[in-house]
């Protein structure tokens, strides 16, 4: 290039003037055009600079990612891990129907005449599982025999409020209310009782009779102060 100015500038000299004017001009736009080409480099090498380092940046959000998922996951599967052993200890729970009362197998009672405890437990047994599978006229029957059978056993009690509850699981709130009288009038010194006093004044309550549910829940919480089921009825007449 300086060569080429050298020469240009020989010329100028002998051509006079006119190509002096002409060789400055054009100087001038070889300057300008020098001076566009570093900038352009520079804008190059730093819009270069600026991609690799967005690169960079995005490599190490990805390996953050990756990292973060393993994390995750590693987590998760303890969780599986937990839940499933959380699964297999935990014990299995028979469904109930609509009330408070809770499972009865017999066990751990003794029956007051001396039956065959085969016998015993079979029938009673055999009526709460219909009770389970929420077939209530199969219980109420199995119940019914049970109590014919066995009219002095110590779960005569818990079948007779079985029977009220399936009939109260069909919302036949009549015909488990006399069921529940049974059990409070026939086994009054049974441990169902208070359960069927609290049945029966919800029973009442469905029938529309807010008043009988009413004293019969203030019954229950002056005969069975300390149960449970006084508790509830006590929580049923602030409701009130």
């Amino acid at each position: 290039m300086r060569y080429v100015l050298v020469m240009l500038g020989a010329m100028i000299a002998l051509t006079g003037c006119s190509l002096k004017r002409d060789f400055v001009k054009m100087q001038g736009q070889v300057d300008s055009l020098t001076t566009g080409q570093r900038e352009m480099q520079a804008r190059l090498a730093a819009s270069d600079s600026l991609a690799r380092a967005q690169a960079q940046t995005l490599n190490e959000i990805k390996a953050a990612l990756w990292d973060l998922s393993e994390k995750i996951t590693g987590k998760v599967e303890v969780l599986d891990q937990l839940q499933k052993t959380a699964d297999t200890a935990k014990p299995k729970v028979d469904l109930l129907p609509i009330g408070k009362a809770e499972p009865e197998s017999g066990l751990g009672k003794k029956p007051v005449a001396a039956y065959s405890a085969e016998d015993y437990k079979k029938i009673y047994d055999a009526a709460y599982l219909e009770v389970t599978r929420r077939s209530y006229d199969l219980a109420i029957a199995g119940f019914r025999e049970f109590i014919k059978k066995y009219p002095t056993s110590n779960l005569s009690d818990n079948a007779q409020y079985w029977i009220g509850e399936s009939f109260y699981a069909q919302k036949k709130f009549k015909e488990a209310a006399a069921e529940f009288e049974k059990v409070i009038a026939q086994y009054a010194n049974q441990d169902k009782v208070p359960a069927a006093m609290l049945k029966l004044g919800l029973c009442y309550q469905d029938l529309g009779d807010k008043a009988r549910a009413a004293r019969t829940w203030q019954q229950l919480q002056q005969r069975y102060p300390k149960s449970q089921e006084a508790l509830l009825a006590r929580e049923k007449l602030k409701k009130k």
